[in-house]
């Protein structure tokens, strides 16, 4: 009874601000909030529903600067990414540590092969490099046959090709072999991986911005600064379709659907569907308020993923270009990756703010009227205001959900998407309020005589 009633005081004593507000929240804020060891919460949680989810993710930051690009693993574990200071670093979910890749210069283009084992980029220098992923270490020479910034690289579906692009108009596609090395076995590998020139192509008449294999491997499609888009056979290089560039800019990602049959593309603020079969028909799809990042395409075929500078993810009808859902708004910036998971239920972000995001695309939805406390992260102003409310967007506001003081700065709130892990300094709250029963619902949370 004394290490209850301790518990009692020091619950009372953490929350009073909460509690004078309203006693509804003694179960609205402070239960959720409160240690999952205290004799208060493990006495009365199991007597509550509805209420808001709470869990605090380590986040810890090596470079002090925002992402300018990123590539997600489809696993959504595994990411590779470059700062605006030029260093390049790997993040394993599974990890405390981000992994250095120890390269000093500027990344411009970066892929994960399919079997998540190899990192590829390409550099300002005008080279092409390639990663272990279990390691981190690099595992074949930089290949330097280009005679300008390496703008784009992509792996062919089973690993064992990778396309590379340029600024100086040309296009190189390398064959990844595998050839035993002992020296690498000393340093824990069991087989090195290298790479040796398959193909070159002629000098284009545009700086090469993209590239992309089609799923079965048979193609690579090459995205250009002057809009133009050319297909050729992986194997030999050798020219099929070239897609006019109607006055857009640069092509600064593409994807084949899962059939081979669609290329969509991102140029500027519009993302452009092509159908290969009608002679290249195009159809402009707007909605993107900022230049699109990357575009991506589900297993299934039947929808693409979007991410641009308007700090949205948008879900579109891979054959109709039609929208499919709400846009997605949580990150804090410009949307730099997004990948579709193996099984097509799972969509992963990467922002320039630093975080990877994971979005269950059943529940990515418009929350309901009543929903709505938690979709508006507070800035520190509002936080000031408000002394650590989360309040709704009603005028005037209503308070809804009272944050203690030592998670204020590291907030996010979300009812579509969680994040996975952050590139932050800090350790990251992350709040889920679907559920959450809050104003004239607050007492809907009691199932104690249930």
């Amino acid at each position: 009874m004394i290490d209850f009633l301790r518990d009692a005081f020091s619950f009372v004593l953490s929350f009073r601000e909460a509690i004078d507000f309203s006693a509804a929240h003694i179960y609205i804020s402070a239960l959720p909030f409160t240690p999952r060891e205290s004799l208060i919460y493990q006495t009365f949680s199991p007597l509550f529903k509805g209420l808001v989810s709470v869990s605090v993710s380590k986040a810890d930051r090596r470079v002090d600067c925002a992402l300018a690009a990123a590539k997600i693993s489809r696993d959504g574990r595994v990411v590779v990414s470059t700062s605006s200071d030029g260093t390049v670093q790997m993040w394993k979910a599974a990890d405390d540590d981000t992994t250095n890749l120890g390269f000093e210069g500027q990344i411009l283009s970066m892929d994960i092969s399919a079997d998540g084992q190899m990192i590829a980029a390409g550099s300002s220098d005008s080279t092409v490099r390639i990663w272990d992923v279990a390691h981190g270490q690099p595992i074949s020479p930089d290949q330097q046959m280009h005679q300008g910034p390496v703008q784009a690289v992509a792996f062919s579906p089973d690993a064992t090709r990778l396309a590379s692009g340029s600024a100086d108009t040309t296009v190189h596609v390398w064959k990844v072999k595998r050839v035993p090395k002992p020296w690498f076995q000393r340093l824990q590998y069991k087989v090195a991986r290298i790479l040796a020139l398959l193909w070159s192509s002629e000098k284009a008449n545009s700086p090469v911005s993209s590239a992309a294999y089609s799923p079965d491997g048979n193609y690579i499609a090459f995205g250009y600064a002057s809009g133009a888009v050319q297909v050729v056979q992986a194997a030999t290089g050798k020219n099929c379709r070239s897609i006019p560039c109607d006055d857009h800019s640069a092509v600064k990602s593409l994807v084949f659907s899962s059939d081979g049959k669609f290329i969509w593309m991102s140029s500027g603020n519009d993302i452009i569907l092509v159908d290969v079969e009608k002679k290249f028909e195009r159809l402009i799809v707007t909605g993107h308020t900022g230049n699109v990042n990357m575009v991506a395409c589900s297993p299934d075929g039947k929808l693409i993923a979007s991410g641009a500078d308007d700090a949205t993810i948008r879900l579109w009808n891979a054959k109709t270009g039609e929208p499919n859902g709400t846009k997605l708004c949580d990150h804090d910036g410009p949307v730099i990756a997004v990948v579709f998971s193996a099984d097509g239920r799972l969509l992963f972000s990467t922002g320039r703010d630093g975080t990877v995001r994971e979005w269950n695309l059943a529940q990515a939805r418009v929350p309901l009227q009543d929903e709505q406390s938690l979709l508006t992260r507070l800035d520190g102003q509002s936080y000031k205001q408000d002394s650590g409310w989360l309040v709704d967007s009603s005028s005037p506001r209503r308070r809804r959900l009272w944050i203690p003081s030592e998670y204020r700065d590291s907030l996010d709130t979300s009812i579509n998407s969680r994040v996975v892990f952050a590139h932050w300094t800090h350790k990251l709250l992350i709040l889920n309020g679907a559920n959450l029963y809050h104003g004239e619902r607050w007492a809907k949370c009691w199932i104690g005589d249930n």
